[in-house]
């Protein structure tokens, strides 16, 4: 089996280069197989055992939601949110 996963922002533009861990559980063990989407916003991972398959996405990138989906082709919809850092003390 195979799935093939295109991440997309809020507009419809591919977002190149977001760290994923994919999971799939089969018969109560999990495999991780971490990665990025590369220069296309896309990954496609080959030779999967058959079970159920998750996909985690890293920060910066939130998931809106799942769109275009159809047999093992997935799009999602990420939204991109950068930690704040506040530093206390201010300089100064």
């Amino acid at each position: 089996d195979w799935v093939e996963v295109s991440s997309k922002d809020e507009a419809g533009a591919a977002l190149a280069d977001m760290r994923f861990v994919l999971t799939v559980k089969t018969g109560g063990f999990g495999k991780e197989i971490k990665g990025n989407t590369g220069s296309a916003g896309m990954f496609k991972v080959d030779d999967l055992p058959p079970g159920e398959v998750s996909v985690a996405w890293a920060s910066p990138a939130r998931l809106v939601e799942w769109t275009e989906e159809t047999a093992t082709k997935r799009t999602a919809k990420l939204k991109k949110a950068f930690k704040a850092t506040l530093v206390w003390p201010p300089a100064g």
